[in-house]
This record gives structure tokens, sequence and C-alpha cells, in this order.
């Protein structure tokens, strides 16, 4: 047997050298047998290791992710208990700004109320256009002028559409429910809801974007909310817009004609008699107007009509509607839902609030001489023109 060439070992050779050995080859191999399961073991306890190390790093990931979004679901469940006093008081407020302002404004307002309580990033109304039929951009908050936001959306074939069209809210988990509502779908409605004004969808307000974390049943409540306490409102901005789109605002003091104090009285005294309600009318006379006229100019005066609105509207808590009456120098306002007594209790804050205020035009204060008349339908008067001859006898009354 040969092992290198050129050199040729006997045959004894192999068992002489295991003899003379120090460990015999049979323990050789058996130890190499077991070293090699020794290693085997260690190689599968640390890949075993390895494997366990993986699986406990995700599982620390993903208790850290869960940990995460706990603690933003608990800082969204505190603010809700710590904020809420502020938020009704802060909703409160917000409704009170929406009843003295026109339509645009008013919309705009409660875009701002609505991203205040839902955080909405992007979100629109939509007002119905009657011919051709659509729904079309009234207001928008979230967009650049480069975003290239549409602004007309199909009754029959969009969220916004079906919201118009069926009189009930929109939410993106109902796309699991309604298989007609996916192919309306385009990704652009997350909360959609119909907006009421005198009865009617008069168009719906859209939240396209918002945080997760504001995706909930409570938010869709505080934006029902949100929505019914502003419609009366936007109905006052809604039936001013109308106003001045049918020539009936005077165009110096931003009034309402004295033929619309007509209309409005016999309106709201016919819905009063429906159902055995109270009503009550005020007439405020600035008896020093002409005076006033010649040493600053009559249009200098109309300015002041305006403010002396808003003073009346905030008085009344707003629940007036005021006018010009029959003579420039007069105004009259439309109360419901106030007695006799009522009436002449707010007479008298009305006559403080004009005598207190300080009244200014070009940088001069001046001083503003009113009389006041009222008169009341619980008072035992039945028709508007009884009303009216009433308020207009006792402010003569007072000139006397």
């Amino acid at each position: 047997m040969t092992l290198i060439p050129g050199h040729d070992l006997p045959l004894g050779y192999w068992r002489n050298l295991s003899r003379a050995a120090i460990i015999p080859a049979p323990l050789v191999i058996a130890g190499v047998y077991m070293f090699g399961m020794i290693r085997d073991a260690l190689a599968e306890a640390l890949l075993k290791t390895r494997n366990r190390m993986k699986e406990l790093v995700k599982e620390n990931l993903l208790i850290k992710k869960t940990t995460s979004a706990l603690s933003e679901v608990n800082l969204e469940l505190e603010e809700r208990v710590s904020r809420q006093q502020e938020s009704i008081t802060m909703l409160y407020e917000r409704i009170r700004q929406l009843e003295n302002v026109q339509l645009e404004e008013a919309l705009d307002l409660l875009l701002e109320t609505v991203h205040l309580f839902t955080k909405a990033t992007r979100l629109s109304i939509w007002k119905h256009q009657h011919a051709p039929a659509l729904l079309t951009l009234a207001a928008s908050r979230g967009w650049n002028e480069t975003d290239g936001l549409d602004t007309t959306r199909e009754i029959e074939n969009s969220i916004e559409g079906w919201v118009f069209r069926n009189n009930t809210m929109f939410s993106i988990r109902m796309l699991l429910q309604y298989d007609n509502l996916k192919t309306l779908d385009t990704g652009r409605n997350i909360l959609t809801y119909p907006i009421i004004i005198n009865r009617i969808v008069w168009g719906v307000l859209n939240i396209e974007e918002m945080p997760f974390l504001k995706y909930n049943r409570y938010t869709e409540q505080v934006l029902q909310m949100i929505i019914n306490l502003a419609a009366p409102s936007l109905e006052k901005a809604y039936e001013y817009e109308n106003l001045l789109a049918s020539g009936e605002i005077d165009p110096e003091t931003s009034l309402p004609l004295y033929g619309q104090f007509v209309s409005s009285l016999e309106k709201a005294a016919g819905s009063i008699g429906a159902h055995a309600g109270n009503l009550s009318i005020i007439l405020l006379e600035i008896t020093n107007y002409d005076s006033l006229s010649v040493e600053h100019g009559e249009q200098t005066i109309h300015t002041l009509f305006p403010d002396i609105a808003n003073q009346l509207v905030t008085v009344s808590g707003n629940r007036a509607r005021v006018f010009h009456y029959k003579q420039r120098n007069q105004v009259g306002m439309i109360i419901p839902n106030i007695d006799q007594d009522g009436a002449s209790l707010l007479c008298l804050e009305i006559l403080e609030t004009i005598n207190a205020d300080i009244w200014t035009v070009n940088n001069t204060k001046l001083s503003l001489e009113v009389v006041i008349g009222f008169a009341s339908i619980s008072g035992g008067l039945t028709s508007t023109d009884e009303l009216a001859a009433q308020a207009e006898k006792l402010l003569e009354f007072q000139k006397a």
C-alpha cells in the first residue's frame, strides 16, 4: 500500500502504529463522533437562540407600536374629558358668530368650526344648483390654488350627490356594507353630511382628509351636532342673501326695507298663530336724526345703522330680525317667542345699551336720542295691522 508516491509501507505498519499510539484509534473515532454531535447540538441551539431573538425583537417592536397607538388613543380620550366644558363653550361662541354674518362668511366659519373639532385638513361645502342639476363648490378649506379642486359634483354619480338625494350622512365604513356606494366612491369622501335649510336639503358638507384617530363614532356625533346647531343661522344668512338678490336691501344701510318687514311679520304671525305662541315687535326711532344728518351728512349717518342693528340683535339674544320701518330714521324689530312683559324689559335694555355705547362717525363722537314703541300678540292684539298700530301709538306718545 502506498500513501506517498515512491514510498511503500508494509501492511503491518498501521497495526503497529495503532498499538504504539498514545490514544487508541477506536477512542479517537468515538471522540470525533462525540465532538461532532456536540458541535451540531451547539449549532442547533445557537440557531434556535438567534431565531428566538428575532421573534423577541419583532414582538418588542409590535408592543412598542401598540403602546404608542394606545397612548395616542388615551391622549385623545383624555382631551375629550378635560376639554369637554371648554369645547362646549367654544362651540357656543362659534354658533353665535354665525348668527350675524352673510352666507359666504357663515360657510367659512362653519368649516373652521368643523376643523377645530375634527382636525380635518381638507373639507368643503357644496350647494345645489338647479339648472343644470349639479352640486357646486360653495366653500372649501385645505386646498391651495394650484391643487386644482373640481368645482362641481354630479348629483347622480357621486357620494355628495347620494347624500343630497337621500338626506342622510355617509361614512367611509359604509363602503363595506353597500355595493352601490362602492361604485360611486372616488376616494375623496370620509364623512359627508346633508345641510338642511328651510326644511329642505340645501347642500352637503364633505370631509376628504382627517387624522385616523379622529375617525370614530364620537366625531360623527359631534359633526352632526355642529351642523344641526348651525342650521338656524345658515337659514338667516340664506334668507338675507335672497333679499340681497331680490333688491329688497337698502344699499346704504344694508338693512331689509319696510316691505320685507311687512311680509316677514305676516309670515311670523301666521306661524305663531298656528302654534299658539308669542310674537312681539319693537319700533325704534332716532329723534335727532335730522340734526345729525345736517351736521355730518345723511349718508354718513346711514353708516351707523349696521352697528345699531347688530347691537339690537345682540341685546335680544340673537332672536330679533331688524328692518327699516316707514321712515328713514326708524327701524323695526320682529321677535318671536317673547310676550308683552318680555318685550317691555327688552325695550329697557335697548335704551340702556344705546345710551351707554359710544357712537362715532369720521372719528367724531355723537349722541343718539331714541324713543321706542312695542306691541305683542300675546297682549290681546290679533292682526299685524293692530300690532304695528299699537307700537306706533307708543312711539308717538313718547315723542309728545
